[in-house]
């Protein structure tokens, strides 16, 4: 795997679980495990706005942002997606409007 991609896609998932807080500033749980796979999983969570079905349904495409318009608006997921999966990665999305998201990745053994 390439640790500079996987840093920036980890990092971006980190960004938007404390952008879904009110000032940008909340608590954040991150869950590791190891799979039989030799891979590791890890949950990221946290308890900010959560999406609706309709945003988490485009959450991780291109562009696609509930936040108004600007600079670096929309890229987080996708670029976090991109690279986990160039890398063998995995990133799935549950959330709730209102309670929070939960981004679980899978990262294949080094």
């Amino acid at each position: 795997v390439d640790i500079h991609q996987m840093t920036h896609g980890l990092s971006c998932i980190l960004v938007n679980a404390l952008q879904s807080y009110k000032g940008e500033n909340g608590p954040v749980w991150i869950d590791c495990l190891s799979t039989a796979e030799n891979g590791v999983t890890l949950a990221i969570r946290d308890t900010g706005c959560g999406m609706d079905g309709e945003t988490l349904a485009k959450a991780t495409q291109p562009f696609f942002s509930f936040r108004l318009a600007g600079r670096r608006r929309g890229m987080g997921l996708a670029h976090a997606q991109r690279m986990l999966t160039l890398n063998g990665g995995t990133l799935k999305l549950a959330s709730e409007s209102n309670k929070g998201t939960t981004v679980t990745v899978t990262l294949p053994k080094v």
